[in-house]
């Protein structure tokens, strides 16, 4: 069976081969903080459960107005997106790009 290759972030399989816990692992093959989530994002994250029974607003007006008037910016030049590879997809379209080069190898979706 050929052995299938994967993104970062395989931690667990990693682990249970080298007979050690996740916690003794440092994983630089994804983008995550190898110290876990900050306490201010926990904090915030308890405070924000109640809000998680309806999505999100799609256009984010409230976080890109907070985010203009904490950075003294307008509203208009804020782009807030779901992760890097849609912000990496929209900016041509925001910027009314003509043309992009995207070198590789890189991530697929890009």
């Amino acid at each position: 069976m050929k052995e299938q290759l994967f993104h970062g972030g395989q931690v667990y399989q990693l682990a249970k081969q080298l007979g050690c816990s996740v916690d003794a692992l440092i994983d630089f093959s994804a983008s995550v903080n190898p110290l876990g989530p900050p306490a201010s994002v926990l904090r915030a994250m308890h405070h924000a459960v109640d809000e998680c029974q309806h999505y999100p607003d799609p256009f984010s007006e409230d976080l890109r107005a907070c985010l203009a008037h904490e950075h003294g910016v307008p509203e208009s030049s804020i782009l807030v997106g779901n992760g890097s590879a849609e912000l990496i997809r929209l900016l041509p379209q925001v910027l009314a790009l003509q043309h992009a080069c995207i070198v590789g190898p890189t991530f697929s979706e890009f």
